[in-house]
């Protein structure tokens, strides 16, 4: 107790913890029913056990509960803010921040050239050549591989890269034609929703 006096039914604040005091008990665990000024004393009677540091205050039963929710509310929506959804490209940018990926040019350009490929072919699908395709998008050949086609094939050739390289770490047997093919798969959905179709 640093100010006034502290009494048993008072209503306390400490935190996001608030209660009354229902028992307390000095130094000693002799029971008490007021504590003044530099006593220190245990209290029974909070609904859970305050943070090391909070300021303890007393006051009202019902107000010093309003404030504790508010500081509880705020405390989780501020923890919700901080939680980041774990998503596939969170795993492979956090990987990515901590490794050194390195290919050729030529490496990317070849890719560039799969990627263009597959959708020319889900285009053809859809009645639709790659000419008829820019004229929609107002856009050029060069302009859309550059913006769309390129970082695509950034994409798939870091993470295959990552993904060798776990596999080559952890030393797991594969069988690269299913692999190929889920990994092709998923990468599809990617640079579909990527470049809009």
């Amino acid at each position: 107790v640093q100010n006034g006096t502290l009494h048993v039914g008072d209503g306390i604040l400490a935190g996001k913890s608030w209660g009354r005091v229902r028992a307390m008990n000095n130094e000693n665990g002799r029971k008490m029913k007021s504590a003044e000024p530099a006593a220190p004393v245990e209290i029974l009677g909070m609904d859970s056990v305050p943070e090391a540091g909070d300021h303890f205050y007393v006051m009202d039963e019902r107000k010093a509960r309003n404030i504790a929710e508010i500081r509880a509310s705020r405390a989780k929506e501020e923890e919700q803010r901080s939680v980041q959804k774990v998503t596939l490209d969170n795993i492979f940018e956090k990987i990515k921040e901590g490794a050194t990926i390195k290919y050729h040019q030529h490496s990317l350009e070849h890719e560039g050239e799969h990627v263009l490929n597959e959708l020319q072919q889900r285009l053809a699908q859809q009645g639709m050549d790659l000419p008829t395709y820019f004229k929609l998008r107002e856009t050029t050949q060069e302009k859309f591989t550059e913006e769309e086609v390129l970082p695509v094939a950034k994409k798939r050739l870091e993470r295959s890269l990552i993904l060798d390289e776990i596999i080559r770490k952890e030393n797991i047997q594969v069988d690269n034609a299913a692999l190929d093919a889920e990994f092709g798969q998923t990468l599809t959905e990617l640079q579909m929703q990527g470049m809009n179709l």
